[in-house]
């Protein structure tokens, strides 16, 4: 699973857009909450700076409101990141087709990110960046002449990760081949991501013929390769922290949306590029990691013994820890993480019937536990920040469609919703898109 949101995507499981009301939590509690407007980074920078000693999330959170992110048109959407400022970022389906666009949650409105010329976009991984910027993947305008799904859209068209701000959408340049894939950016404008080189590699699994190398972008679009662990044939990042330091994955080439392929070793880069192989928990697969924060802790999955199942992990000082699952389930992965080490993801059954979940101080709660009175249940939380704002994809089970949430911390009297007393049947739809990703 290196590739999220292109699994995601697959099925269109896609909604996102307005903060207009919460989904039987009342109203929102922000008061209005309304960032900066994106078209001004200079004035944005001065006021997204969160104090990150203040306005962090309290300790004894007993529950969540819940908002329903609306839509571009569509009827689906997924929330895969949430900086500091509450930037909340993902992909949506813009109408009736099967498309996708990239998509920001901002002072309560959408705002559709567009594409590089092709059909279809997206945010697909935690963007910590708090300065007006995003970064993503799009489907570019001409046909990838190797066919090699790079993106995973479905989609014939070569594949560029960009980087977003001021409402334009610009290009990362690759290592010598045809595509890109950006995932995560710090403050400094750097960017994490990987892009093929020339090297046409016989032993990559079809469709993939380029290898490609985990990449950081410098603040000028200027690319810099990491190096797999040593006797890999590819690399991948999606995440770097304000340090410097990348987290993702390195293994046999193939195609970077398969958890067949890149995953034989979790990493963490150094910021001098050094790779650090954070170990596993017994398996030689489904190994990456997927988040760094500022404190060099890195999240993320790893294979069992046998490789017939993952959990996902926590890593600190050189120990991995296996996080588990929820009760009666079979995978974990763990996709968000913040600076007090709150840990945010998804935990499936044998039959991918999936639920988000937030762990910490080692212990891991099923969200749909921490929400009342609400239609939505809460299939994965992709991202959670400093403030413990958590954002995900839902299903709303009143009229079956999939919409992005945004969960923000409460405090005070709280009684569980009994709708949830059990584990619901998901959709075949969601169970597909979680067994793809």
């Amino acid at each position: 699973m290196i590739s999220r949101l292109t699994g995601y995507a697959a099925c269109a499981c896609v909604s996102a857009a307005l903060l207009i009301g919460c989904g039987g939590g009342g109203n929102s509690p922000t008061g209005g909450f309304a960032p900066p407007p994106p078209t001004a980074p200079k004035d944005a920078q001065s006021n997204l700076n969160i104090q990150q000693t203040q306005d962090i999330a309290p300790q004894n959170v007993t529950h969540y409101y819940v908002v329903n992110l609306g839509t571009l048109g569509g009827s689906a959407g997924a929330g895969n990141s949430i900086n500091n400022a509450g930037w909340a970022s993902g992909l949506s389906k813009p109408g009736a087709g099967t498309n996708l666009h990239a998509t920001l949650w901002i002072g309560g409105h959408a705002v559709d990110l567009g594409t590089l010329g092709g059909p279809n976009s997206g945010v697909g991984w935690p963007v910590k960046n708090t300065r007006g910027e995003l970064v993503g993947i799009s489907d570019l305008a001409q046909t990838d002449p190797l066919n090699e799904h790079f993106c995973g859209f479905g989609s014939p068209n070569l594949c560029a990760g960009f980087e977003w701000k001021n409402y334009t959408l610009t290009p990362l340049p690759t290592l010598g081949g045809n595509n890109s894939f950006a995932a995560g950016a710090n403050d400094s404008g750097n960017i994490a991501g990987f892009a093929e080189t020339a090297t046409h590699d016989a032993a990559c699994g079809a469709p993939q013929v380029l290898d490609y190398y985990a990449t950081i972008w410098n603040a000028n679009g200027r690319p810099r390769e990491l190096a797999p662990e040593n006797g890999d044939a590819i690399s991948q990042a999606v995440s770097i922290n304000n340090n410097g330091a990348a987290a993702g994955a390195s293994g046999d080439c193939g195609p970077p949306n398969n958890n067949g392929f890149g995953t034989n070793h979790a990493l963490k880069w150094r910021p001098d590029g050094t790779p650090v192989d954070l170990g596993t928990l017994g398996g030689t697969l489904s190994n990456i990691g997927t988040a760094v924060n500022d404190n060099g802790d890195v999240i993320g999955q790893s294979g069992l013994p046998g490789n017939t199942a993952y959990h996902a992990f926590f890593w600190r000082h050189g120990a991995m820890t296996d996080l588990g699952t929820l009760p009666g389930d079979l995978t974990s992965e763990a996709l968000g993480l913040n600076i007090r080490n709150q840990v945010t993801g998804y935990s499936c059954d044998v039959n991918f019937n999936c639920r988000g979940f937030i762990s910490q101080h080692g212990t891991m709660t099923d969200l749909n536990l921490l929400v009342s009175n609400s239609q939505l249940y809460i299939v994965y939380a992709g991202d959670i920040n400093d403030r413990g704002w958590i954002v995900g994809q839902a299903v709303d089970m009143s009229n079956g469609t999939a919409p992005a949430v945004l969960l923000i911390p409460a405090q005070g009297a709280f009684t569980p919703s009994m709708r949830i007393a059990s584990k619901i049947a998901l959709p075949e739809s969601i169970r597909l898109q979680m067994r793809n990703n």
